[in-house]
Formats: structure tokens, sequence, C-alpha cells
């Protein structure tokens, strides 16, 4: 992932609302290892500027 402003933080929800990933970054792109995650739908959390975005994302 990558933006043109830092990246604060990071987190991943399972489908269940279960926080599966919470990393703290201070950083303009990141890389995410998903490995542990199980196939399926998860929900991101993106915190730019104290702003969040969600985005739907599928583990194949």
């Amino acid at each position: 992932m990558s933006s043109i402003e830092n990246i604060e933080r990071i987190t991943i929800y399972n489908i269940l609302g279960q926080k599966v990933i919470d990393q703290n970054l201070n950083a303009i792109s990141s890389q995410l290892n998903l490995a542990n995650l199980v196939t399926g739908a998860y929900l991101m959390q993106v915190s730019v500027y104290g702003k969040t975005a969600t985005y739907k994302v599928l583990k194949n």
C-alpha cells in the first residue's frame, strides 16, 4: 500500500469484527504479511493525518 501522505496506522479486521493486524507506521508505503490469515474477506482501516478510510480486502 502506498500514499502521497504518511500512513499512520493500518488495522485489519476479520468478518467477525476481530482485529487480526494492527500496525503503527510513519511511512508513505508499506507491505503487510498476510500469510497467517485464512482465505476470506477482511476490512482494512487506513489512517492518514487523522483521517480514516475503510477498504474491503479479499485474500485468496
